[in-house]
């Protein structure tokens, strides 16, 4: 099998660390299946291996040029090459939980597109009522997690936490993952426990660090905040597997998730979580944790879990063993049982 991925950024994102994944487990499962990448628009520089071979290019001739040495392609999220006119089977994968960057599965979708790949099953089912090409079958196959997240072994040395007790949130400041009201979330729990050792431990990028140290100074705890604005895929485990050694929790505030890769890895690492109460997340954590709907809700959880070890403890044993259904191997063997019957 020849595939080719086409997606339209190059970051330290989502999409790119499931591409990771998959390479690792296709080509243990596969040595000889041949990976291709394309990515319209480049962000970061970085050495991971996302495929044998990358390309980065927004030309259309030129990925169509590419596309023809391959048998099979996986187009994810980026309508801006619908208009070639591919020659083999193509899967649609759609991932992004932005309803602006999802609003092209309302338009007729090339004929090219034999099926659609998502996620999770509540997303499958959401995907199912946008499309405008109802014909299509669509299924799910849940995100693959890297195997350093189930082991207990920390591979690298660069976070030092120190003496405080992490709440621990990751993913882009903006709107949609809600970063603001997980500010006044933090702010809420250090009031309600103030002879605690917490800190606010913010991973992802800032469109606008000015912006961003200001929410944190209106909010009262830039001083109980630190703050990464990007790290490598090979750091992450040590951030989840350090912060439950500090007897941490991680905070998701998200007002949407396809699928919630930040809340899996917590899990596989056996972190405990707290979370807005949505139903995908409701999903992959098989009802195992802490859900709310308001900031008040949310304050009143975490301080819960926080002070409450055998409900910790309980909670981090049952996310562990729920996380296996998304190891690299049982995710990337049921991805690559749905290409095989396109080709």
């Amino acid at each position: 099998m020849k595939l080719l991925y086409i997606y339209k950024y190059f970051t330290h994102g989502g999409v790119e660390s499931v591409l990771y994944n998959r390479y690792i487990g296709m080509k243990r499962l596969n040595p000889s299946i041949e990976i291709g990448a394309v990515f319209l628009n480049k962000y970061v520089d970085s050495d991971v291996k996302l495929a044998d071979n990358i390309f980065f290019t927004s030309n259309l001739k030129e990925i169509e040029t590419i596309a023809k040495n391959y048998d099979i392609l996986s187009i994810i999220d980026t309508p801006e090459v619908f208009g070639i006119d591919f020659k083999v089977p193509v899967v649609l994968e759609v991932h992004t939980s932005y309803e602006k960057e999802r609003r092209y599965i309302r338009n007729t979708l090339p004929g090219y597109i034999k099926l659609v790949i998502t996620p999770s099953k509540g997303f499958m089912e959401q995907v199912k009522n946008e499309i405008s090409n109802k014909e299509l079958e669509i299924v799910y196959v849940y995100n693959p997690v890297h195997d350093d997240f189930y082991s207990k072994e920390i591979k690298t040395n660069k976070i030092k936490l120190d003496d405080f007790r992490p709440i621990l949130w990751i993913g882009r400041l903006d709107s949609l993952k809600n970063w603001k009201e997980a500010a006044k979330i933090i702010n809420g729990v250090i009031k309600k426990n103030p002879s605690s050792d917490l800190e606010f431990f913010c991973v992802g990028r800032t469109f606008n660090i000015d912006e961003t140290v200001s929410s944190l100074k209106e909010n009262g705890i830039l001083r109980y905040t630190r703050y990464m604005p990007d790290v490598q895929f090979n750091i992450m485990p040590e951030i989840y597997k350090k912060t439950l050694f500090k007897k941490g929790v991680y905070l998701s505030t998200s007002l949407g998730e396809s699928f919630g890769m930040t809340v899996a890895e917590s899990m596989a690492c056996g972190l405990p979580c707290v979370m807005r109460d949505l139903r995908t997340l409701r999903e992959i954590t098989e009802n195992n944790a802490l859900y709310f709907d308001s900031v008040d809700e949310a304050i009143q959880q975490l301080s819960y879990l926080l002070n409450n070890e055998e409900i910790f403890l309980s909670m981090s044993e049952r996310l562990q063993q729920t996380a296996k259904k998304f190891s690299i191997d049982a995710t990337v063997t049921k991805y690559l049982e749905y290409l095989s019957q396109l080709i």
